[in-house]
């Protein structure tokens, strides 16, 4: 991840998203916030976008709790216990890498709606 210097998260849905049952996704996410050289960036379809619009923050905050890397999955079951002794291993545990993919996944869409009213704003 240093050497690539971003991560691009790629949301199927907003609500409750596959991404966060990944564990793959999740651990690179927690990763990637462990260097402050590592950006993140996110992207989802059109229509996910145009639905974005219509959200308010306590019905993104909700769609936000389901995120358990205790209980996310890889297709590689050695992967996924790899990926979750290194976890569990952690200063902060399941628990701490949680509220930090939260807090990105939070700070990214914020983002996402902003860079939308900027752009409405100029059109």
């Amino acid at each position: 991840l240093t050497k690539i210097g971003k991560v691009v998260i790629v949301l199927d849905t907003y609500k409750d998203p596959l991404y966060t049952k990944r564990a793959w996704t999740v651990f690179e996410l927690w990763t990637a916030s462990l260097h402050a050289k590592v950006a993140t960036d996110m992207t989802m379809p059109q229509h996910l976008e145009n639905s974005l619009r219509n959200e308010n923050v306590g019905s993104i905050e909700n769609h936000l709790q389901h995120i358990d890397a205790e209980n996310a999955k890889a297709y590689d079951p050695r992967d996924e216990a790899a990926i979750k002794d290194k976890i569990q291993k952690s200063a902060r545990g399941f628990a701490g890498v949680n509220t930090t993919v939260k807090k990105l996944l939070i700070d990214s869409l914020v983002g996402m709606m902003s860079k939308m009213l900027h752009q409405s704003i100029e059109h």
